[in-house]
């Protein structure tokens, strides 16, 4: 066999040539295809990921709307201003719970005439649909002058606020009064001090009277509260002094006892 039919020495000849020449192309178009197979699959992340981005910061965005709002909405309530908690209200707002869409403004007068304080916790989000944001609000409270007896704060409470769109739409008052004792301390010595003293206030005072089950809802009641609330804390202190103070020996629990 020639050299020309054998070919150089160290380089293949024509068939071995041309089988190489195909081996290359075959990996040629095989490596295009994997880098179109990588840079489609790198433009398709790309695009979720910034798709995945805008849907949280949206979500966060109305996430903190709903927070500011039922976070307003308890302050204004905490410090007793009602024209601004009104202000946040949505067209139609309604009240459950602890008070109803017609007495709500008249309980946070009751509170604030009869010596009582709303303290807060930190508020969050319960629930939240496309139509709105449930915002659960904790919250402890003396009333009645509780605080003057040494008693409370009683805890256990919550505000469950319900926005849309930057308003509150639904608020549920989930006012705890039996299992956190502010029942036994204040509320029954309270009434049975009424009854035996002051009989002839009950039925301005409860709107249940005699039962006495119920918060004022009218202003002449609250006012007369909160002036009969002033007298009973001094009685109270009076009576927690002596060495017997039942029926009221709750409400003496957080006075120095007598000897």
């Amino acid at each position: 066999m020639t050299d020309t039919q054998r070919g150089a020495p160290g380089q293949p000849d024509q068939s071995s040539q041309s089988a190489a020449r195909g081996h290359h192309t075959k990996l040629l178009a095989a490596a295009a295809a994997v880098v179109l197979v990588v840079a489609g699959a790198a433009v398709w992340a790309w695009s979720q990921r910034g798709h995945t981005s805008t849907s949280v910061n949206h979500q966060s965005g109305s996430e903190a709307t709903a927070m500011q709002t039922a976070t307003g909405f308890v302050d204004a309530l905490s410090s007793f201003d009602v024209p601004r908690a009104r202000h946040l209200l949505a067209p139609g707002a309604t009240f459950s719970g602890a008070v109803d869409s017609r007495s709500w403004a008249e309980v946070m007068r009751f509170f604030h005439q009869t010596g009582g304080r709303i303290i807060p916790d930190s508020c969050f989000v319960l629930d939240q649909t496309s139509l709105k944001t449930v915002v659960d609000c904790p919250y402890s409270y003396q009333l009645m002058r509780s605080g003057d007896l040494g008693l409370g704060p009683y805890t256990g409470s919550t505000f469950e606020i319900t926005t849309r769109n930057g308003q509150v739409t639904h608020v549920y008052m989930d006012h705890e009064t039996d299992t956190n004792g502010w029942s036994s301390q204040m509320w029954t010595p309270f009434a049975t001090w009424i009854d035996t003293f002051h009989h002839h206030d009950g039925a301005t005072m409860y709107p249940d009277w005699p039962r006495q089950h119920h918060w004022p809802a009218t202003n002449q009641a609250i006012r007369l509260w909160s002036e009969r609330t002033r007298q009973f804390v001094h009685y109270a202190r009076h009576l927690c002094s002596t060495t017997h103070p039942s029926p009221f020996a709750a409400v003496c629990s957080g006075q120095p006892q007598g000897g």
